[in-house]
């Protein structure tokens, strides 16, 4: 399974992307939609006009902006439009001076979402740059012991890292994050931002980039695993060509 992620910056456009990406790319099965908070179109409003337009959709949710109750009173008419899966995440807390955190975590936002909705599919993340690699792994089982379905990760620019993530979760359902870094600025914004440390000779070339993306796809459908695609800061379309090809 191969998920895209698309920024929610109007729903027009998002709507049309999103039926573009997937009548031309049938290797993508579902479309995933982060929320940015500093946006004015939230990722369960998204959610709502996808799935309207009958686009499988898999929203991110931060678990610091809602409160158990709340967000189960936000998934039930998603539910009822056919959302299968959600993603929780920690998220960051905003620069807000009014901002207050709900106090849940992606834990215990998912026990509260899984005793309200037992067939949903509740993902968290995985990142494997956060913190050392042990307890990272740690905190992925804490995940699938509280009911979560699986995880999703960061981008991997580094095929050897994710063969030991691939050995590390076998037996737990796992999106490895795909990401193309085309410029010295998305390297540097990678490192500043996520704390990433890329191999020494990292081509940022559009061509390796699309190397290293159909490497990544061939070792999780290897192991039985998936992907997430993420484009960022190219669009949707030159992305999914670098690698795929042009399709009409």
């Amino acid at each position: 399974m191969v998920s895209l992620e698309l920024v929610p910056r109007s729903i027009e456009s998002l709507v049309k992307e999103a039926k573009q990406a997937l009548s031309r790319y049938p290797e993508l099965q579902y479309i995933n939609i982060p929320d940015v908070i500093r946006l004015d179109i939230r990722s369960w409003e998204a959610t709502e006009a996808l799935l309207r337009a009958g686009i499988p959709t898999i929203p991110h949710i931060r678990a610091m902006d809602h409160r158990g109750d709340q967000l189960n009173f936000i998934l039930k008419p998603l539910i009822e439009l056919g959302l299968e899966k959600v993603v929780i995440i920690s998220g960051d807390a905003p620069d807000f001076p009014d901002f207050k955190p709900s106090g849940e975590t992606p834990i215990t936002l998912t026990s509260s979402v899984k005793q309200a909705f037992p067939s949903l599919k509740v993902y968290g993340a995985v990142d494997p740059y956060r913190q050392n690699f042990k307890d990272e792994i740690a905190y992925v089982h804490k995940k699938i012991a509280a009911g979560m379905d699986g995880v999703f990760s960061q981008a991997f620019f580094d095929s050897r890292l994710l063969e030991i993530y691939l050995d590390q979760l076998e037996g737990i359902t796992f999106f490895a994050g795909i990401s193309p870094v085309n410029s010295e600025k998305s390297v540097k914004y990678w490192e500043r931002i996520n704390q990433v440390v890329f191999p020494k000779k990292f081509d940022i070339s559009v061509e390796a980039n699309a190397k290293l993306a159909n490497e990544i796809l061939s070792m999780v459908k290897a192991k039985g695993q998936h992907a997430y695609l993420m484009p960022i800061l190219i669009s949707s379309e030159k992305y999914l060509k670098s690698f795929w090809g042009e399709r009409d």
